[in-house]
Parts: C-alpha cells; structure tokens; sequence
C-alpha cells in the first residue's frame, strides 16, 4: 500500500487482488485489481473511488456476454446505475 499525505487530505493506493464470488447468476470467481483512492479527514474516509478495468472485470463476471457486450458504454453504465443502488441501499441501512 502507498499512502501520500497533505494536512488535510490521506490518499491510499491499494493493489487489491479479489477472488469471490461476484454474480450470483453465475458463481464465477473474479481476480480483479482495483486502485482505490481514499480522502480521510478527522480519521474518516469522506470519499473513496475506484480504479479498474470495467471490461476485463465484466468479461470475468459474465463470461461470454461480457465479452461480447461487457465494452459497450450502455451496458457498462447500466451496470454503474446498479452498483449504485446497491450501494445507496447498503447505506440507508445504517451498516
């Protein structure tokens, strides 16, 4: 992990190497690499975005449609939108 540091602001680099279980659909394992950068401030993280190639984690998710349709800008946002949710939902849970 590489953390730079300004007196407001922690940034994190992270190399994460991830094999679960990411699709239910499926049940394929993905190996994904994802650069995450973190902003914390008064010892909490108030934004995190990550890094990644959408179409080589999409090809390992879905298989051949990935490959086929995982490159194209709709399928792509559509599945942002629905990462979205979920996250927004995971939030308003209070956890």
């Amino acid at each position: 992990m590489d953390v730079r540091r300004s007196p407001q602001c922690r940034r994190c680099l992270l190399c994460c190497i991830c094999s679960s279980r990411w699709l239910r659909q499926t049940g394929r394992d993905v190996h994904n690499i994802i650069r995450a950068e973190l902003t914390v401030v008064d010892g909490k993280i108030v934004t995190h975005v990550d890094h990644f190639d959408l179409y080589r984690w999409m090809k390992m998710a879905m298989g051949p449609q990935g490959v086929l349709l995982g490159w194209l800008p709709p399928v792509q946002k559509a599945l942002q939108k629905k990462a979205r949710a979920g996250l927004v939902d995971f939030m308003s849970q209070g956890k």
